[in-house]
């Protein structure tokens, strides 16, 4: 399932004001999580947001949970974008000219 042109734009901007407040981190993060196959990436991008959703729902019990999953919802989104990208790289091939 390819995103949207309006997703890619969206990812793109959050991954980008990420990257600005800090690239330590980022850095660190892209390394770990590229030695995953974007397939399996996808997927826990899913079950990281089924459980973000479950937390943010139990909001009504205690914040903390709803704060919990709003943290693990933009995780889901993070991870999720950066998978989708790696696997729509992979399907059109290496660039031009290498």
């Amino acid at each position: 399932m390819a995103l949207s042109e309006h997703e890619q734009r969206m990812f793109a901007e959050i991954e980008r004001q990420l990257v600005e407040d800090d690239p330590r981190f980022v850095a660190r993060t892209r390394r770990r999580l590229r030695a995953w196959s974007p397939e399996v990436r996808l997927r826990a991008a899913i079950v990281l947001a089924v459980i973000g959703v479950v937390s943010v729902f139990s909001l009504t019990f205690d914040i903390l949970f709803g704060v919990l999953g709003m943290a693990l919802l933009l995780a889901a989104i993070l991870l999720g974008a950066g998978a989708a990208n790696d696997r729509s790289r992979q399907q059109q091939g290496p660039p031009e000219g290498h």
